[in-house]
């Protein structure tokens, strides 16, 4: 089915372009029933149905064995072992339906199952100190935050809490080293530096808008990480106001102009993955060569470019596609730019998905590398277009981010 601009709600057979996709579907059954000349058209229509149902039952069955998963998460004294069981499933599911928003969104739902749980062990681990901690919140940023996980990325936390006194700071420090220690257990790959157990990521509302409103870019000072910020999602509670505490982070980040304008020079510093002739940007050297990095030229570059935008345009939607659907309906976007933006994120994430599938759970330092050589020309070249499009889009923002300053 195609990228949807017109798609509205959560019932898919309201959408306009699922009207279009049945459509086409049925117009194909019948042309095949119509040149078959080996079967009857009872036959192949018969056989078209039985194909849809095999396929919605596959669905449904993938579904309720991750819920099931899910739901070992609570009881579960080998953290790791389920981690690797729901994500071996959601692959499963991933190749045989290629939807990477229904992908991130299964794994988003485990990430915030999996907080709760965290919280909960946490807080046992305190003891009678437990009643002493106050209202906690954990943040998702960078991948996660911008609902973009897999467990080839590094999850990235950051700890809201009330206000306490100076006294009870080293309680708060103790809970949030038990709580990376809860996820480093499950098996998930954490950041060593944007972590709840540093104290630069665990503060009140207040102290967290001020520290990084006021964040230094030099080097060495945290400047590197400053793009995380532009990407925040609530993992516990589930219900965490996302968009309310979006809203007063990317205020701060952006009273914080030298902040700003790093963030858009990172953004424009991502290297292209087409070269001067038109070809891939191949490794040329060691293990990796001849593989191209997707992920480095391709994804974090789009990524970079559709969070600073966000910023830009004060967008607190969460995930990439919701930026875009929002700015769209806001009209800062107009339908061209929209749909190349979707298109662009749907086969990226589409193309590294795939790599994914074939690499878990044998985990790397990186997301797996893209074999152009195994690549048909049609894919080759859909790559190369979309590649050409994160340089577009980055020009855009760029451009965007220009007419704001003046």
């Amino acid at each position: 089915m195609n990228i949807l601009l017109s798609a509205k709600g959560i019932d898919v057979t309201t959408w306009r372009g699922a009207e279009s996709f049945a459509a086409t579907y049925r117009q194909a059954v019948l042309d095949q029933a119509a040149f078959d000349h080996t079967s009857s058209v009872e036959t192949v229509l018969a056989e078209a149905c039985h194909s849809l149902e095999a396929t919605i039952s596959a669905h449904q069955q993938h579904l309720e064995k991750l819920q099931d998963t899910l739901d070992q998460l609570n009881s579960a004294t080998d953290l790791r072992t389920v981690t690797t069981t729901f994500y071996e499933e959601l692959y499963r599911h991933f190749t045989l339906f290629r939807s990477a928003p229904v992908f991130y969104q299964l794994s988003g739902s485990f990430l915030r199952r999996l907080s709760t749980v965290a919280f909960t062990r946490s807080a046992e681990q305190r003891g009678l100190f437990a009643s002493q901690l106050p209202e906690m919140k954990l943040f998702a940023l960078g991948p996660a935050g911008r609902d973009e996980f897999s467990p080839f990325s590094q999850l990235q936390m950051l700890v809201v809490h009330g206000d306490v006194a100076e006294s009870q700071r080293q309680n708060i420090n103790l809970f949030c080293h038990a709580l990376h220690a809860v996820f480093d257990a499950a098996g998930l790959s954490l950041d060593p530096i944007i972590t709840p157990r540093n104290p630069h990521w665990c503060g009140t509302q207040a102290e967290c808008q001020h520290r990084y409103a006021t964040m230094s870019v030099q080097p060495g000072d945290g400047g590197n990480q400053l793009a995380h910020l532009a990407d925040i999602a609530s993992l516990h509670p589930e219900n965490g106001e996302s968009e309310k505490f979006n809203y007063g982070m990317h205020a701060a980040l952006k009273r914080n102009h030298p902040a700003m304008m790093r963030l858009l020079g990172q953004m424009a510093a991502y290297p292209n993955g087409i070269g001067l002739t038109g070809r891939l940007k191949l490794e040329k050297r060691g293990s990796d060569r001849g593989q191209f990095r997707l992920h480095e030229h391709g994804m974090q570059p789009l990524a970079a470019a559709l969070s600073a935008l966000a910023l830009i345009k004060k967008s607190p939607a969460v995930g990439s596609c919701a930026r875009i659907h929002d700015l769209l309906g806001k009209r800062e976007l107009d339908v061209d730019m929209a749909e190349r933006m979707l298109h662009t994120w749907h086969h990226l994430h589409d193309v590294q998905l795939m790599r994914e599938c074939a690499s878990y759970p044998r985990l790397q330092p990186a997301p797996p590398l893209v074999n152009p050589e195994l690549l048909t020309a049609a894919s080759l070249a859909a790559l190369k277009k979309n590649l050409e499009s994160v340089a577009l889009i980055q020009r855009y923002v760029e451009v965007v981010f220009s007419e704001t300053r003046e």
